[in-house]
């Protein structure tokens, strides 16, 4: 088990409040061989200073450059990284440390493993609690080595849509980046990872800790009055319901039509007083998607609200920007 190598990569921008604990946590791990690749993505913060001392150790390389992004840094450890398998790990999070010694360990186990998935636990303002996989919570036992029906749950967000508890064979990244530019690039990309593995393992174990308290965290909430941030969602159900078609899932295919549809929704008529505004581009994109829209007998039908705000943004939108601004007055008043 010792010959095998992990990557770790860490993507960091503005994160000095988190990053000591981060980087510590890695370097404690209980398993030795392994390489870090630390992107300081143009921290203002002394973040990049923090990076810097973790040279000393000679399986720490840092990596700086002008802030470009998450994907863009990812993107960049993956160019770089030489290990056998690949884990992210995100600078304000950090992780227990036996994390990669159990994992490998599964590894070990079974011949030729593509992908682990393991468990995570989240600080909240409540304290730190255990994420409950959806796939759990429905009682569905993981169909370990069924591709498709893995691929089913995943489609259907009843896996975590998170790279960074999951561990991967550095193969599956081959010709598979992170998309720049958008938010949701983790939910983006999952699916194809997935359709391209032949041995997935899951972990029953709360390995890697979230923290989703810090303000500025990729992973925390994202801002429902950003027209960029449904439109990302938007792109990743598209990828949802392209994924589901080529495998010939016509519920998967459904529910991220149906998805797609909403958040498309949403990125038109908030785009209307979104601080941030799509692209000339990006808007014809979300409205010839509806425009092109047939929504089968499926349970994920859209709601009569939702198809007249989908024939206004179309014929009439004057009253999808009406509806915007309600809800953006809506929105106001509860702060």
């Amino acid at each position: 088990m010792s010959q095998i190598k992990v990557s770790i990569i860490v993507p960091v921008y503005n994160a000095v409040s988190y990053l000591r604990t981060c980087l510590e946590s890695i370097k404690n791990q209980t398993y030795k061989n392994i390489e870090v690749l630390i992107i300081d993505d143009g921290s203002v913060d002394g973040s990049g200073e923090i990076c810097d001392l973790y040279k000393k150790d000679k399986r720490f390389r840092v990596f700086h450059q002008k802030n470009q992004g998450q994907s863009v840094a990812r993107n960049l450890g993956l160019k770089y990284a030489t290990g056998d398998y690949i884990l992210f790990v995100d600078a304000d999070d950090y992780i227990k440390e036996y994390l990669i010694e159990r994992v490998l360990m599964l590894v070990s186990k079974y011949n030729n493993v593509d992908i682990v998935i393991f468990d995570h636990e989240e600080v909240t303002d409540r304290g730190i609690v255990p994420f409950i996989q959806e796939f759990n919570k429905r009682n569905i036992e993981f169909p370990v080595n069924d591709i498709k029906s893995i691929l089913h749950l995943i489609l259907l967000d009843h896996v975590s849509n998170l790279v960074w508890d999951k561990l991967y064979k550095r193969s599956m990244w081959e010709n598979i980046r992170f998309p720049v530019g958008y938010y949701y690039e983790d939910m983006f990309i999952l699916p194809s990872l997935f359709l391209n593995a032949k041995n997935v393992q899951y972990l029953h174990e709360y390995l890697y800790i979230n923290n989703r308290v810090n303000p500025s965290s990729t992973t925390s909430y994202r801002n429902d009055c950003s027209a960029i941030h449904r439109y990302s969602k938007f792109l990743a159900y598209c990828e949802h319901e392209r994924i589901a078609k080529l495998i010939k899932d016509s519920e998967a295919s459904s529910w991220g039509k149906s998805h797609a549809a909403h958040e498309a929704i949403k990125s038109i008529y908030i785009n209307y007083y979104s601080n941030k505004k799509l692209l000339p581009r990006e808007q014809k994109i979300a409205i010839d998607y509806l425009a092109h829209l047939s929504l089968d007998s499926t349970p994920y039908t859209l709601s009569l609200k939702s198809r007249f705000l989908i024939w206004s943004a179309i014929r009439f939108p004057i009253f999808c920007k009406l509806y915007g601004f309600i809800r953006h007055r809506r929105e106001l008043l509860k702060r």
